[in-house]
């Protein structure tokens, strides 16, 4: 093989290399994005769903209703409480879980 062949080769073989690591450092990035927009996704499912739709114009009407600032006092009001909400909200369901009976 000649000299400028071997160099060929070299580069050619660097740039297989430097492909595979950007390929898989894509790949990793692309996985971080997926984890981090996953309550996008989430939203998304439960706007396109039947009760979802029923909430966002429920909360549309209420909003038309009652007016902004008075529901922006509420929405303050319901964000202070909700790690206590949450906390209920998964004891309750997984009270509600143990209670069901299994199927054989």
């Amino acid at each position: 093989m000649s000299r400028r062949a071997a160099i060929l080769e070299a580069r050619r073989n660097l740039a297989i290399a430097r492909s595979a690591y950007l390929r898989a450092d894509l790949q990793c990035e692309a996985a971080a994005l997926g984890r981090r927009l996953q309550f996008v996704d989430r939203a998304t499912a439960l706007a396109r769903s039947g009760p979802g739709r029923v909430l966002l114009v429920g909360g549309a009407m209420v909003l038309l209703a009652v007016g902004p600032r008075r529901l922006l006092g509420v929405a303050g009001r319901v964000v202070a409480a909700w790690p206590l909400v949450r906390t209920w909200a998964s004891a309750a369901s997984a009270f509600t879980t143990a209670a069901r009976p299994t199927r054989p």
